[in-house]
């Protein structure tokens, strides 16, 4: 069996994606979501601010995270993306089957013997947090400093 302990930097890294990812669901209540041709007021566009550089650390947390986790040998087989190999799908579906029926029962898994469920979750998260932060960038280089957009340079 091996060790499942993070690094304490990886788990440093964690922490900080949950509190950033919370303060943007935060901000985009408080933020108004530019329109072309048509200005937003001063705090609007100060939540827009914060959310755009919150994202920008959000996405460089999400690439070194995903970075040190694919690096760590230690975690070899417990792979953010076990549905790329023939045996984390086997496992996958193993759990589907055996493991989640138990949680209704209370019984529940030591992680070094059922991971690949959990795995596949936090890989596709980190996926999803990438894939915001790039849509995200491709937004903010529409963006002028005050919030406004201009019809032609609106990207979607």
């Amino acid at each position: 069996m091996q060790d499942m302990r993070f690094t304490q930097a990886i788990q440093n890294i964690h922490l900080a994606i949950v509190c950033l990812v919370l303060f943007q669901l935060f901000s985009e209540q408080l933020m108004e979501i530019p329109k072309p041709d048509k200005a937003i007021d001063d705090t609007q566009a100060l939540f827009l601010l914060l959310h755009e550089w919150n994202g920008f650390i959000v996405l460089g947390l999400a690439i070194l995270f995903l970075l040190l986790r694919s690096s760590d040998r230690n975690q070899a087989s417990h792979s953010l993306f076990p549905w790329l190999s023939a045996a984390g799908w086997k496992g996958i579906f193993k759990e589907l089957i055996h493991d989640i029926p138990g949680w209704f029962r209370g019984k529940i898994k030591k992680p070094e013997e059922s991971f690949h469920l959990a795995s596949t979750v936090q890989g596709l998260g980190i996926l999803l947090l990438i894939g915001l932060g790039a849509t995200g960038i491709m937004v903010f280089m529409g963006l002028e400093p005050n919030g406004y957009m201009d019809k032609d340079t609106q990207l979607i």
